[in-house]
């Protein structure tokens, strides 16, 4: 904004012009007696004497008429031309208040469209967000039927671990009963090395695909594991993006407070220029009804220097509310881009989360699937041992009973681990609706 020119000047000059009026005197119209050295003590002076003192006393009086005549001339242009340069001061405030309302008018229309433009972006992320949310939800009733199967498929596999139990303790049974048959058996025994030979080689094949099912069953539990720590990360994520959206929303509120609050001093402002100029305009008709007389000159210079200094402060505030209102108008353009800014992190933060929500899925979707085959697998396996001969059933029964218990064991304590892990975190996951 242009700055105004400074008015102290003019009316210094308008002072020194009044004084040095004041200065250069009135003529005195008294007469002054008349004094001459050549005469003596006691004698009158003449009537001669006395018409030439009067004329050099009229003569005197005459200069110093016109001396005064040529002060007041001086005066009287000096103060026309500090009149002209005062008006030319005022249209030129006149020009430039024009200039700074039109700025204004233009400032205000950006900020106007700004915030409507933040407003619709707001809008959008707003129903975003919620269809955002409602996917969600609907992800959510579908993991929940997920883990009602889930569960059913748990069941059925603890029902058939029971079931191997039992067999196995009939197994067992049997075996107490054939220990004393082998005794009878023992020629058979050697003709049945080479199996049971074969038969072990099979064990031990099983027992290593055993063991190597269960390092898989416990990666995938750690996978799992890992999964659901990102779940909560991403739900916390998810909170914190709404809470963020909510702290945009009262700031907006803030601004437009802060905007009306403005408007406000930008009117008040206004109509104190309005007086300033409304006491200028007074002030130069009562310079122009009194610039001939000395007493008008000197009210003039008083009500000149009172009104300039009354402009000069109305000047002063209003330029500072001016200058209050571009700083109001710019934090708020500052706070409206912080708000886009957050808005915008909040819509990279929904998509992260939908992101790490899908591949959460897709990997319990294979955990599952390889958690399915590892059981159907087993079963498989023990189906293949059910069929064997009798004799060889008895005979690898008796040499690796206790590795073929213990290893039964071990399966049916990783199914039913796997599966309370599982019901577990479909509890957790049910709790936190997520």
């Amino acid at each position: 904004m242009a700055s105004f020119p400074n008015i102290d000047g003019y009316t210094d000059k308008f002072r020194s012009v009044a004084l040095k009026f004041v200065s250069s005197g009135i003529p005195s119209y008294t007469q002054p007696e008349y004094t001459d050295s050549s005469l003596k003590n006691g004698q009158n002076p003449s009537l001669l004497d006395n018409l030439r003192a009067e004329r050099n006393h009229l003569r005197h009086r005459l200069r110093l008429e016109e001396q005064a005549r040529q002060n007041a001339e001086q005066v009287r242009r000096e103060l026309e031309e500090e009149l002209k340069k005062t008006r030319e001061v005022l249209k030129k405030n006149e020009e430039q208040r024009i200039e700074a309302n039109e700025t204004r008018d233009h400032v205000m229309n950006g900020m106007k469209k700004l915030q409507n433009e933040a407003r619709k972006r707001l809008d959008a992320a707003r129903v975003e967000m919620e269809r955002v949310v409602k996917q969600n939800e609907a992800r959510v009733e579908k993991d929940r039927a997920a883990a009602e199967g889930l569960r059913t498929a748990l069941d059925a596999a603890n029902g058939q671990v029971e079931r191997l139990k039992n067999e196995v303790e009939q197994l067992t049974e049997d075996v107490t009963k054939m220990m004393e048959s082998n005794r009878r058996l023992g020629e058979k025994l050697e003709k049945r090395e080479k199996q049971m030979a074969v038969v072990e080689e099979d064990l031990e094949k099983w027992v290593r695909r055993t063991q190597e099912t269960e390092e898989q069953i416990k990666i995938e539990h750690q996978a799992m594991l890992d999964a659901e720590l990102r779940a909560e990360e991403c739900q916390e994520e998810y909170m914190e993006a709404l809470r963020m959206s909510e702290e945009v929303q009262v700031e907006l509120e803030k601004e437009n407070a802060a905007r009306m609050e403005a408007e406000e001093a930008r009117t008040k402002a206004e109509e104190e220029k309005a007086r300033a100029v409304e006491a200028q305009l007074a002030a130069e008709q009562q310079a122009s009804k009194d610039r001939y007389t000395r007493e008008s000159i000197e009210r003039l210079a008083n009500d000149k220097a009172k009104d300039a200094d009354r402009a000069l402060r109305a000047l002063a505030a209003a330029e500072d509310q001016v200058a209050s209102v571009k700083k109001e108008v710019e934090n708020e353009r500052r706070e409206r881009e912080v708000a886009e800014k957050d808005a915008d992190e909040a819509t990279l933060t929904v998509a992260r989360l939908q992101t790490v929500l899908v591949e959460l899925q897709r990997a319990y979707e294979q955990a599952n699937d390889r958690k399915f085959w590892a059981e159907k697998e087993l079963k498989d396996h023990l189906e293949r041992a059910s069929q064997n001969d009798v004799h060889t059933r008895v005979v690898s029964t008796t040499a690796c009973g206790g590795t073929l218990r213990e290893n039964i064991a071990n399966s049916a304590a990783i199914l039913a681990t796997v599966a309370g892990f599982g019901a577990s975190c479909m509890v957790q996951r049910l709790i936190r609706g997520c």
